[in-house]
């Protein structure tokens, strides 16, 4: 079970079905995401970063919907979508300072 949007426990599989009643609506959502990136009624949260890519992350249970990176992308310290090796030792380090 996840928390839906409206703070209830939900299968996951109904989170999207929850998070929009209308299927253009998905859509539209999809549309405003940038480029190397898709929506996801649920994940938008917790991604993958130039600091956290190598390790598993500790994630809510809570959906969060938005645009989240395409698969094999995290997300760089311009909040762009890059590829891991992208990330240099600079960015990192300044990623992790700020936590």
């Amino acid at each position: 079970m996840v928390r839906g949007p409206e703070n209830n426990c939900i299968l996951p599989q109904k989170c999207s079905l929850e998070r929009s009643s209308a299927a253009h609506s998905l859509d539209v959502d999809h549309a405003r995401c940038p480029p190397r990136e898709r929506f996801d009624p649920c994940t938008a949260h917790c991604q993958k970063n130039c600091t956290n890519w190598t390790k598993p992350i500790p994630c809510s249970r809570m959906c969060v919907p938005g645009c989240i990176c395409e698969k094999g992308l995290v997300r760089g310290p311009n909040e762009k979508c890059i590829h891991p090796k992208e990330c240099s030792e600079a960015e990192t380090t300044e990623d992790a300072l700020k936590k």
